[in-house]
């Protein structure tokens, strides 16, 4: 039976709305990032390629638990959110794959065709690979935003033939209609975030043309995500239109068909993805869905939650992720340190 339930999240003082949430999460103080044990270039099968980064703790060992995480739009291995769950999960004795979507942190230039919001094929095969390389060991998948949804698309894709060391999957703030939340941006109070992520793809996508000169930069008749998409998503990737991409690309539809275990973040008072997708959405009875009142975009800067340090007391999100994962991951419960 799935579960839909309003957790009790306090944010953390003078960082109550929205916006503060979730900048706020992104520049809040950090832990160390953990030091990759191995880097690898991933080959796809169309011929682009992907840059991903394993730490291993000291303990690991062939069986051990891993997990993947899968960053949002504009992020990459060195988004906030990143290095922090790498470091709690590597810290519980848990490997760490941290994948760069296509174009993104080191793997710029790796890929010449351009990720988008349905690209599911690319963390199939990212897990696939991860499999492969550890085959004993069971598996958690956590996608945040953009990367959310690529998650849920991909396991909701794979139904009843989902493998069993799919163990868990978390996704935070996902955004499953595409349209809806292109939409929302469009008309929102933080309308200046859908100009800030046209520009950072649209710049991406000038400095990649140096490196392909095939590629044509369209020009822009409005700074909108809806706008490059069309001009150049869109033909890029195939689809018919961009409603076309953004149904095919939208986890929604996908949803009840997910036969992992699941748990599914989101903020009602999110900026960035459309929030009212979430009360009233179907999901599998394997899926777990917590609203919470405020968090923002990937924020949830709360009060006196459990860390390694001060700054980490106040990851909310963090604490609930990696206490949700250990628990379906090990099969004593909970297993130890580095």
């Amino acid at each position: 039976m799935s579960t839909k339930k309003h957790a009790h999240f306090v944010p953390l003082w003078g960082f109550s709305g929205p916006l503060a949430q979730t900048i706020g999460g992104f520049y809040w103080p950090r832990p160390a990032d953990v030091r990759p044990t191995s880097n690898h270039r991933l080959a796809l099968r169309d011929g682009d390629r992907l840059m991903l980064h394993e730490s291993r703790p000291h303990s690991w060992q062939a069986g051990d638990p891993m997990v993947l995480l899968i960053h949002g739009m504009a992020g990459s291995w060195q988004s906030s959110y990143m290095i922090r769950l790498c470091r709690r999960f590597w810290e519980r004795g848990v490997l760490v794959v941290r994948m760069n979507q296509r174009g993104s942190g080191p793997g710029f230039g790796l890929a010449r065709k351009p990720g988008h919001c349905g690209r599911s094929d690319d963390v199939r095969q990212v897990v696939a690979w991860m499999e492969k390389r550890h085959p004993a060991s069971p598996q958690g998948i956590i996608g945040i935003s953009m990367g959310g949804n690529l998650s849920l698309k991909m396991c909701g894709e794979a139904g009843n033939n989902a493998p069993e060391h799919w163990r868990a999957l978390v996704a935070v703030s996902p955004p499953i209609d595409i349209q809806a939340t292109v939409s929302y941006l469009r008309r929102s109070l933080f309308r200046h975030l859908n100009w800030y992520f046209t520009f950072r793809l649209y710049n991406d996508l000038r400095k990649l043309s140096q490196l392909y000169p095939e590629i044509i930069v369209p020009k822009l008749q409005r700074w909108t995500l809806e706008e490059f998409d069309r001009r150049y998503t869109v033909p890029q990737c195939g689809f018919v239109s961009t409603a076309d991409y953004y149904r095919s690309a939208s986890s929604k539809s996908v949803l009840t068909q997910i036969t992992v275990p699941t748990l599914i973040l989101m903020a009602l008072d999110d900026p960035i993805v459309y929030p009212e997708d979430f009360r009233e959405v179907a999901v599998s009875p394997s899926t777990e869905v917590i609203l919470t009142e405020k968090g923002g975009h990937v924020g949830f800067l709360g009060q006196n939650h459990r860390g390694s340090s001060s700054g980490e007391r106040q990851r909310w999100m963090d604490t609930l992720i990696v206490e949700w994962v250990l628990k379906r991951l090990w099969r004593d419960g909970a297993r130890g340190q580095t």
